[in-house]
């Protein structure tokens, strides 16, 4: 956004002109990554981001969740992260029953013209990379269910490259059964 104001000629064309950020539910399989598998071992679980390649197999929503378009054509626009940075409010329908122990978040964007670059977990991977935010305790989800919530992003003061992710979400299930966590991820 700064970049934008301060070098970018009133003719010029900002790339990428747009971004737009997504949430996915997931159960990750950590039997499949020994990094991971080593970090989490006893199932331990913390509240940690990890950045990596999610398969789309372990997606447990067929619709990624749209969180926020950005439209870096605007020079007025502020960045979204600066001061109270944003919050969003999402619903994600639960497509297959498994234990939900992730969120994923993910990105797109138009580089130019009809050049994208797509970070969800169903198109091929890149060097770009999904977050994966583990949640402390796993949960059973049923098909049907649905998570609502709200995903609350903003820089760190003393770092404006650092974010500070918070995520409320429960689970309203067939059961009537219903979670609410908590977490904050630095």
């Amino acid at each position: 956004m700064c970049a934008i104001k301060t070098f970018l000629k009133p003719e010029g064309i900002a790339a990428p002109s747009h971004a737009t950020m997504y949430l996915d539910v997931a159960s990750y399989n950590f039997d499949e990554n020994e990094l991971a598998k080593k970090h989490f071992e006893g199932n331990e679980y913390r509240k940690i981001v990890w950045l990596e390649h999610c398969k789309s197999d372990y997606l447990l929503s067929n619709d990624h969740t749209s969180i926020k378009t950005f439209d870096f054509t605007d020079r007025n626009l502020r960045s979204p992260l600066d001061g109270d940075g944003f919050a969003s409010d999402f619903e994600i329908l639960v497509a297959k029953a498994d234990i939900l122990n992730a969120f994923i978040g993910s990105f797109d964007t138009k580089l130019c013209d009809e050049v994208f670059l797509n970070t969800m977990p169903k198109y091929p991977a890149t060097h770009w990379k999904q977050s994966i935010f583990f949640i402390a305790k796993p949960i059973q989800v049923e098909k049907g269910d649905i998570i609502e919530g709200k995903l609350h992003i903003k820089t760190l003061e003393e770092n404006h490259q650092d974010l500070l992710v918070s995520l409320i979400f429960k689970v309203k299930g067939k059961k009537g059964s219903e979670s609410v966590e908590l977490f904050t991820f630095e």
